[in-house]
Parts: C-alpha cells; structure tokens; sequence
C-alpha cells in the first residue's frame, strides 16, 4: 500500500515537472499561431454565473393579514414587520415582529425560512406572544407563502400562517391569511 502511494506521488511529481505544450492548448491567437500557456500564464477566468442564479440575502417587509381563531367565530386585522437574512440560497434566518387588533397585542419570533423552488418559502420557527391580559405564552409558527418579485427590489408574497399557542395547556391554533410587501438588497 505505502508503495503504491509513493509511487503515485513520484509520477505526479514528474508528469508535473514539463511545462505545457503548445500542441495540448486549445486554440490558435488571433495571428493564426497556437497559444504556448506555461505554469507562469493563468488560465483564463471562469464565465461570471448568470443573473437568474443572483439572490439578495437581506429581505424586509411589512406584513398585513387577517388572524382568526381555530373555529374561525373571530378575525381580527394583524400587522408587522419581518426581517430575513438568507444565509445560503436555499435558507434564511429573521426576526418578525407583529400585533393584532383583538386577539392578541403582540407576537414576536425567530424563524427559519425554506426556499426550496423559485419563490416558495417555507416558515417554522418559534417565539412569545403576549396576549390583551398581559400574560406571556409559548407560540409555534409554521407556514407557507410564494414571493414574486415585482421588481429586482421590490416583493410581494401572499402567505398562510398557523401560530400554536398554550402549548402546556391544549393547544389553541390562530390562522393567519395575509400578504407582505418587501424590500430585497
């Protein structure tokens, strides 16, 4: 075994020792004669990646959206503002922040975000809510929305959203239909 390394290793040292011949580059010069590249010529740089594989990795934007409770018997208006940073091309981390109008005051999260085809995004994440009575409770979020992009900067993405609650108790389920409006950079 430790011979055939060695000797693998002494032919890659020798094959590596010649320089290139003008015979094994590829095309002619403008003049007609073959190009020489040798170890001191860098080979030329690769083709810059097409603009449909460009994603922006910031992402802000204002959410409005209808919130109901698990029998539908209340909807309420619901706003906020959601922040994701998309730390690869398929996956994203933020902050959303949001308040209802009967429901609950205020919910604040941090999920992560599934981009898995074009613009689908796919929620999971977790968070408090604070409910008209001051009381703090768990809360679960999982959804699923499509952003267009309306323009390279700006987006629009309709969603639904199912927010678990009173998880220790029974949990109770809020839905939640709504669209974002956002800034891309």
């Amino acid at each position: 075994m430790l011979r055939s390394v060695i000797a693998c290793l002494s032919l890659l040292l020798l094959v590596g020792a010649f320089p290139v011949s003008a015979d094994d580059v590829g095309g002619p010069e403008p003049g007609g004669t073959p190009k020489r590249r040798t170890r001191s010529t860098p080979a030329p740089a690769p083709a810059p990646a097409a603009a449909s594989d460009d994603w922006k990795r910031n992402h802000v934007s204002i959410y409005l959206s209808s919130i109901s409770d698990d029998d539908f018997d209340t909807t309420e208006f619901n706003g906020g503002v959601e922040y994701e940073y998309q730390f690869m091309k398929y996956a994203g981390i933020g902050v959303q922040v949001e308040g209802a109008t009967g429901l609950r005051n205020m919910v604040a999260l941090v999920p992560i975000f599934i981009h898995p085809w074009k613009g689908l995004r796919l929620t999971v994440g977790g968070g408090a809510r604070l409910d008209r009575d001051n009381d703090h409770d768990g809360l679960l979020r999982v959804g699923a929305g499509y952003r267009f992009n309306i323009t390279d900067a700006i987006t629009l993405a309709p969603e639904y959203n199912a927010d678990m609650h009173n998880l220790t108790d029974g949990v109770e389920v809020e839905h939640l239909f709504g669209v974002r409006l956002g800034y891309q950079f």
